[in-house]
């Protein structure tokens, strides 16, 4: 069976599950919630310091923010695959914004991806919906991996940092290299069923509801696979645009230094975009890494012979601008979620 046919017979389930917009409605509720902790916890008078001193940077920033975030949509929308039901591309984004902000104020960020896939499912099949999720976040993924066994063993051979640093570069790079390898490796041979089968072995599981989450699980590998059916661009398009939005990221921080007076030059870049996902890995463990980001990038900025407070203001810069782009998005999907209720 091609797999166009599996997704044709996957859609024919076109109804969509009845949880999924009271779940989108807790989740919303949810993130106002941990929005406001999150303000509270920062202080107002802090965030409205920081937004003085970006000043004219502040609306350039949100501007690159909004384009990388129209470019993950465009991921996401092309991770759905052609045919059969599918939501459009303004649904997609609209679900791309509401899974960004409620990421952006709760712990782990990963809630929000759970309410862009239930969005999704109102508008396709279930395992379409969450393998697409799954794809898109395996890409974004593997992009971080990608520059840090890349950019980590470059840095440690052009840059003059301490050899602690250096090392961590080094191990860093090829630890990236090694779970880029075994990612492709599961993706290939089903990483969900494996999972499931994993589970069973370890007696985790039941026989009868492995049984049955196998059954879902192979549906949903089925779309974690590309669509050898497509065309080479159309099946390489969505990680390119996974690939734009990163590097508009890295535009944005960048900006939010430049907007504070000072300009770093491309060896500091790459080391923060490679060291730093080591940080922001550990930073999604709190609402926008209070504490974690600070002292990391003051620590790492230290050993790139530069300011430590500058690496605290591009952390505090980046902060202010997520915090508005969260406040725009709970404000514009809890204002929808609103018409539709009523409507």
């Amino acid at each position: 069976m091609t797999d166009a046919a599996v997704t044709a017979e996957l859609d024919e389930d076109s109804g969509s599950p009845s949880w999924t917009r009271w779940f989108t409605m807790v989740a919303i509720a949810i993130a106002i919630v941990a929005f406001g902790l999150t303000v509270w916890s920062v202080g107002p008078g802090q965030l409205v310091a920081q937004l003085s001193a970006i000043g004219w940077g502040f609306a350039g920033v949100l501007a690159i923010e909004a384009v990388a975030t129209s470019c993950d949509s465009a991921a996401l929308s092309g991770f759905l695959g052609p045919g059969g039901r599918r939501p459009s591309y303004l649904y997609v984004l609209r679900a791309q914004i509401m899974g960004r902000a409620i990421n952006a104020v709760t712990p782990l960020a990963s809630l929000g991806e759970a309410v862009k896939a239930a969005s999704l499912m109102e508008r396709t099949s279930s395992p379409r919906a969450i393998g697409a999720v799954i794809r898109y976040n395996l890409a974004s993924f593997g992009m971080r991996l990608a520059v840090i066994a890349i950019g980590a063993p470059l840095c440690a051979l052009l840059l003059e940092v301490p050899a602690w640093l250096s090392y961590l570069f080094v191990i860093g790079g090829l630890v990236a290299l090694l779970v880029i390898a075994a990612g492709v490796w599961l993706v290939s041979r089903g990483m969900l069923a494996s999972g499931v089968a994993l589970l069973r072995r370890v007696r985790f599981l039941a026989r009868d509801r492995a049984d049955r989450w196998r059954g879902r699980a192979v549906q949903i590998d089925r779309h974690l696979r590309a669509d050898r059916t497509c065309s080479l661009r159309a099946r390489w398009a969505p990680a390119a645009w996974v690939v734009l939005a990163r590097l508009l990221n890295l535009a944005s921080l960048w900006l939010v230094v430049l907007a504070a007076g000072t300009l770093i030059g491309p060896g500091t870049m790459a080391a923060v975009s490679t060291a730093g996902q080591l940080i922001n890995a550990l930073a999604s463990l709190v609402p926008l890494g209070i504490g974690i980001s600070e002292a990391g990038n003051a620590a790492l900025f230290s050993a790139l012979d530069e300011s430590p407070s500058l690496g605290v203001a591009m952390i505090l810069g980046s902060r202010i601008s997520t915090l508005a782009y969260a406040a725009i998005g709970l404000f514009l999907i809890t204002t929808t979620a609103v018409l539709e209720s009523r409507r």
